[in-house]
C-alpha cells in the first residue's frame, strides 16, 4: 500500500488532488504505520501547502520525540563530560560511529574535536531529519552522515563505507540498559567497528541501596482498591522504573553496594545473574532497591545519575519487592540481581 501511495503522490502534480490522500494516510496512522505515513506526508508537504498535512506532521513529531530530549540537551554536565571524553581520547582524523544520534550533538562535538567523519545512526525518522538540518545549520554536513536507521540496520559498504575507529553513544536510560545500549554495542563490535575501536563509554558500574518507602512501592504495586482485591495486576509491574529519590519520603536502610561492574571492551555475556549482600544500617521495612549507573567515558572521565547528582536529567532507577522485607540493623540480607541486555531485575532471597 505504501509504495503504491508513494508512486501516486509523486505522479500527482495537481494541487487539487492532494486532498485525495487524506483518508489513506489517516488509515495508515490508525493502523500504527506512523513511519510510512510520515514519509508520505513529507512528500506531500514538498508539493503543496495543506493544513491537514502540517497538523498530522506536528502530531507525529509530538508523539515520536520524547520530552526528555530537551532536559537532556539542557543537562550541561552531560554534554561537557562527553566533550571532555572525545577530546581526551583524541579522535583527530578518525572515523566515528554515533549510535542513537538524536539531535546530532555528540557527532558535532566529535567533528569539533577533529574527527575525519562521523556516521550517525538515528532510527526515529523525524529526529533523523531534524538532525540533518541541525548539522547543516552548523556547517558540518560534509563531515557528518546521518543514517536514518537503527545501527542494527546499518551496513559497511552501504550506509558506511568503512568500519569506524571510535564508537560514541548515549543510549542509556536511568537504569543503564533500558534503551538497548548493550545489544547495540555487541552488534557494533561485530559488524560496524574496527577490532581495536575506542568505545565511549568504555566501562559501566551499577550501584544500589536498600530503601524504605511505601510511597514509591505504591507506584509499582497494588493490593486493594475500593475494597476489591486487584493484586493480580502486579504481574504487570515493571522490573525497574524512574524515581528521583529525593522527591519522595524514604529511608536508606543499608550501605551502598556495587551491583555490577564491567569493562565494556571485554563485556560479552548476554545476561548476568549474581547474589548481592547488603548489611542493614537501620531497623525498618525494605520496599526495594534504588540503583544508578556510573559510566566511564574515558580514563578519568565519568558520568553518573547517583544520589549525589541532583542536577542530572536522569533520575535514579527503582526495583520494588513484591513483598516488603523487614530488616534488623547489623544483619545481612541477600538479593538476586539479573541483568540482561534490556532489563535489570532485583528480588530478595
Amino acid at each position: 500500500m505504501s509504495s503504491t501511495l508513494s508512486q501516486q503522490i509523486l505522479k500527482s502534480e495537481a494541487e487539487d488532488r492532494i486532498d485525495a490522500f487524506l483518508e489513506p494516510i489517516d488509515s495508515l496512522l490508525n493502523d500504527g504505520e506512523q513511519a510510512v505515513a510520515y514519509r508520505l506526508l513529507k512528500i506531500l508537504q514538498s508539493q503543496a501547502k495543506r493544513q491537514w498535512v502540517e497538523e498530522r506532521l506536528r502530531s507525529i513529531h509530538q508523539q515520536s520525540v520524547p520530552g526528555w530530549h530537551f532536559n537532556m540537551l539542557n543537562d550541561v554536565k552531560r554534554g561537557q563530560v562527553y566533550a571532555d571524553a572525545l577530546s581526551l581520547i583524541d579522535v583527530r582524523d578518525r572515523t566515528v560511529l554515533d549510535i542513537g544520534a538524536g539531535s546530532g550533538l555528540l557527532s558535532m562535538i566529535a567533528v569539533r574535536c577533529g574527527a575525519r567523519h562521523v556516521y550517525a545512526c538515528e532510527m526515529v525518522q523525524p529526529i533523523a531529519e531534524k538532525a540533518k538540518e541541525i548539522v547543516r545549520q552548523n556547517g558540518m554536513a560534509d563531515r557528518i552522515t546521518i543514517i536514518p536507521k537503527s545501527s542494527f540496520e546499518a551496513r559497511v559498504g552501504e550506509e558506511m563505507p568503512e568500519r569506524a575507529q571510535v564508537m560514541v553513544s548515549e543510549t542509556l536510560d536511568y537504569g543503564f540498559v533500558g534503551e538497548g545500549f548493550l545489544s547495540s554495542l555487541r552488534h557494533a563490535k561485530k559488524n560496524l567497528l574496527e577490532p581495536d575501536a575506542t568505545l565511549i563509554p568504555c566501562g559501566m558500574k551499577l550501584c544500589g541501596v536498600l530503601i524504605e518507602s511505601s510511597k514509591i512501592h505504591y507506584m509499582n504495586h497494588v493490593s486493594c482498591s475500593q475494597g476489591f482485591d486487584v493484586s493480580a495486576l502486579n504481574e504487570f509491574s515493571r522490573s525497574y522504573f524512574p524515581v528521583r529519590l529525593g522527591t519522595y519520603p524514604h529511608r536508606i536502610l543499608s550501605d551502598i553496594r556495587i551491583l555490577v561492574e564491567e569493562n565494556l571492551y571485554a563485556f560479552t555475556p548476554e545476561s548476568i545473574r549474581r547474589t548481592i549482600e547488603f548489611e542493614a544500617t537501620e531497623n525498618g521495612t525494605v520496599h526495594g532497591v534504588a540503583f544508578w549507573f556510573e559510566v566511564t567515558l574515558a580514563p578519568g572521565v565519568t558520568l553518573s545519575n547517583g544520589l549525589d547528582q541532583p542536577a542530572s536529567h536522569w533520575t535514579q532507577a527503582f526495583s520494588t519487592f513484591c513483598q516488603p522485607l523487614s530488616v534488623k540493623k547489623g544483619r545481612s540480607y541477600s538479593v538476586e540481581l539479573t541483568l540482561t541486555e534490556q532489563s535489570v531485575n532485583i528480588v530478595p532471597l
